[in-house]
């Protein structure tokens, strides 16, 4: 009985989170970058959410547990930042956001001139998941610079609306109750 018009997670702020959270084609929602030597911290105004790259190469540690937006690393290949994100939670309902606990993500960052746009970052990601795909899936993604009085604020979607979606289903028989 899914109907991915109404049941949609993200319509009730159920987070997709990574690689769509780097997807997001939301173009009214900044998102901030802040980088030290360390890490880089991603700031996005949609679903109030966040993403740490550690600039170390190490991989996830292993007691790490599974999270919306895994855990990312990222070493340089001369002008392109090389990111990889493990450790994902699986998403296993039924919609395009499928990612099983064996997910991996591969980013390649490059700043770029665009006459146009100026500096843009230019992503190109892959998604291996041998549960989900039957081989990687790849993309393309750009990141321009907003205008500078643009500022990151509160999205306020509260998780509240999700769970009332999930409870009138239940109570109209169209899912199984929790076990």
């Amino acid at each position: 009985s899914w109907d991915p018009k109404t049941d949609d997670p993200s319509l009730y702020c159920d987070l997709k989170g990574m690689p769509w959270l780097m997807l997001s084609r939301a173009r009214t929602y900044p998102a901030e970058i802040y980088q030290t030597s360390e890490r880089i911290d991603l700031f996005f105004e949609l679903f109030d959410t966040s993403r740490s790259i550690r600039v170390n190469g190490n991989p996830a540690p292993k007691n790490i547990s599974p999270s919306i937006n895994g855990y990312s690393t990222a070493t340089w290949d001369n002008d392109t930042l090389v990111i990889k994100t493990a450790a994902l939670a699986e998403r296993l309902y039924p919609s395009a956001q499928l990612r099983s606990e064996k997910s991996e993500i591969t980013e390649r960052w490059r700043l770029v001139k665009d006459p146009k746009d100026g500096e843009l970052i230019e992503i190109d990601y892959e998604i291996a998941d041998p549960v989900v795909y039957t081989r990687p899936v790849r993309g393309k993604q750009v990141f321009k610079r907003a205008a500078p009085d643009v500022a990151v604020a509160s999205y306020n979607c509260p998780e509240k609306l999700w769970l009332k979606h999930v409870d009138d289903r239940r109570a109209k028989g169209k899912t199984a109750p929790n076990k």
